[in-house]
């Protein structure tokens, strides 16, 4: 039922493309210009009915529904622009008959999207589409726990470190204090013994110089 109207109207195309290039001129070598394909009106106006004889046919058989109703669509949307363009009509009556063949495609236009995104009893497409996004949003969740986490372990492992740090340069401190005492207490004893050695020293002498004059006489 969709895809009558395309093979009548695109059958009509090819056979009648005059009646329909004054309107497409405006529109479509512009379009296919950016497609690199010929800018020649006639040529564009046949192109786009052959396209919509194809795709009709594809669609109304029931083969490769998806890829006819896509090529449908993109032909539909050129056709619709440039002949029914009701905001440049003046008169109230034929820009009311322009609404109606604009609305009416775009209707048409509706429903090749859902053909075209239809899968034959399989989840829709927008199913998948949402489906893949909640998991995104999970998976964005779970990688944002586990960065905080790994967040969370490397604050503890720095405070950990900086304790550890605190405590050897304590044990440090420690050990440099007793080393300055030991140092001093070595000081102090060598002080000791060379005082007392020069005490001997010095009553050695006295006593000897007593002696002599003695054992002299």
């Amino acid at each position: 039922m969709l895809a009558g109207m395309f093979v009548f109207g695109g059958i009509d195309a090819v056979r009648n493309p005059t009646t329909k290039v004054p309107k497409a001129e405006r529109v479509a070598p512009p379009i296919a210009k950016r497609l690199g394909l010929p800018t020649d009106p006639t040529g564009l106006v046949r192109l786009n009915g052959a396209a919509q004889i194809v795709g009709g046919s594809l669609l109304a058989v029931g083969k490769l529904p998806r890829l006819a109703s896509t090529l449908l669509a993109a032909s539909l949307v050129p056709t619709t622009v440039a002949g029914h363009p009701f905001w440049e009509e003046h008169d109230p009556g034929a820009r009311s008959q322009q609404e109606v063949q604009f609305l009416k495609n775009t209707a048409m236009l509706g429903g090749l999207i859902l053909a075209a995104t239809d899968t034959g009893g399989r989840p829709s497409v927008t199913w998948r589409m949402r489906r893949q996004m909640r998991k995104g949003t999970r998976v964005r969740g779970q990688l944002g726990k586990v960065a905080h986490e790994a967040s969370r372990a490397g604050a503890t492992t720095a405070e950990r470190a900086a304790a550890a740090g605190r405590a050897l340069t304590d044990h440090a401190a420690a050990a440099s204090s007793v080393a300055s005492q030991l140092t001093r207490s070595a000081a102090d004893t060598s002080a000791d013994l060379a005082r007392n050695a020069a005490d001997h020293g010095r009553n050695l002498v006295t006593t000897l110089a007593r002696s002599v004059p003695a054992l002299a006489g």
